[in-house]
C-alpha cells in the first residue's frame, strides 16, 4: 500500500481589499519524509507562493486589526 501526500488547510484568510488569500497548510508526504507547516499566499490572479511564517502572521495580524 502506497502512502499518499496529504495537504490540510489549517487556517485561511482573505484580504478583501487586495483579493489575496493567506493559507496555513499542514503538508505530509511519507514518500519524502516531509511533515511540515507551510504558509502560502494566493494572489487575485491565482498564483500561489510560499511565504515565511513571519510574513504570514504579520499579514494575518494586520487583517484582524482591520476587522
Amino acid at each position: 500500500m502506497q502512502k499518499e501526500k496529504m495537504l490540510r488547510v489549517l487556517e485561511s484568510f482573505e484580504d478583501m481589499r487586495s483579493g489575496s488569500q493567506l493559507f496555513q497548510i499542514h503538508e505530509l508526504d511519507p514518500r519524502y519524509k516531509i511533515d511540515r507547516i507551510v504558509y502560502r499566499e494566493k494572489t487575485r490572479e491565482g498564483w500561489f507562493k510560499e511565504i515565511s511564517s513571519d510574513d504570514y502572521f504579520r499579514k494575518v495580524d494586520s487583517l484582524r486589526r482591520k476587522a
